[in-house]
């Protein structure tokens, strides 16, 4: 039996945000950067982030093929993408929900079902008491 592994791949600026405070998408830095998160995300299953970084985005990172005559395709396989949320803040038209990879949703509050947010599957927790 092979044992679980847990990878944790963390994109972050100093200020431990994807998004600037104010809003507004923030781009990573070199193209090595890029490289290396392609790389990392390729071998994970599932990416998690919050609804501030997919308001900012509106999209999430898809995995690339990169070829070595510079031509780069979109990968078949891309991990899951997980939104945390307890807001129900989703746009439709954002490119996210036309991107061809599963999404899964984590809140403490259901999301109205008749909207064309198209989330895989919706996990709920209760809330404790503060």
């Amino acid at each position: 039996m092979s044992i679980p592994r847990v990878i944790i791949v963390i994109a972050s600026s100093l200020d431990g945000r994807i998004a600037f405070p104010g809003g507004g998408e923030s781009h990573l830095g070199s193209e090595k950067d890029k490289k290396m998160l392609n790389q990392h995300l390729s071998m994970v299953d599932a990416t998690i982030f919050g609804l501030g970084t997919l308001i900012a985005h509106q999209s999430t990172y898809l995995i690339k093929n990169l070829n070595g005559n510079d031509e780069v395709t979109i990968s078949k396989k891309q991990p899951i993408s997980i939104v945390a949320s307890n807001s129900k803040k989703f746009n439709s038209n954002w490119e996210y929900f036309r991107q061809p990879i599963r999404r899964w949703l984590i809140s403490s509050s259901k999301i109205d079902n008749s909207s064309n947010n198209d989330f895989e599957k919706q996990l709920f927790f209760r809330r404790f008491m503060e």
